[in-house]
């Protein structure tokens, strides 16, 4: 799979449209779940575990194509309902809600504005069909 055939959308209840995030360079979606220590009747010595809860997360970097790009900044704390979704003509994706936890741009005389947002997922990661 090539990292350029990735996109990141997110749901946008104005227009009720799926819209995918500006020139999206890189993402990282992260999926963990917990370890939950039990007690063992016949393992004294050793740590056994069972899996808790899961969890999720996206961080992703874009390029800033418009002044009004300045606005993301103040998107943190928002909850969204953000997709991972493949390019072509049969795409596969996973989505779920996410809050957005940090919104970061970088501004450097002479180059793209570059920016960055890391979402934490709040329910469940669900997969297309």
């Amino acid at each position: 799979m090539n990292g350029n055939n990735i996109l990141i959308q997110h749901y946008d209840t104005n227009s009720s449209s799926w819209v995918t995030f500006a020139a999206v360079k890189s993402q990282e979606v992260q999926t963990e779940a917990r370890a939950i220590e039990i007690a063992s009747a016949t393992q004294q010595d050793w740590e056994e575990f069972v899996a808790g809860r899961k969890s999720w997360s996206i961080n992703c970097s874009y390029l800033v194509l418009t002044n009004i790009g300045l606005k993301d900044l103040l998107n943190i704390g928002n909850r969204v309902r953000v997709r991972v979704i493949t390019r072509g003509d049969s795409p596969t994706y996973l989505q779920g809600y996410a809050l957005i936890l940090q919104a970061k741009q970088t501004h450097t005389k002479g180059t793209l504005v570059q920016g960055s947002f890391s979402f934490k997922g709040t329910g469940p990661l669900t997969a297309s069909e």
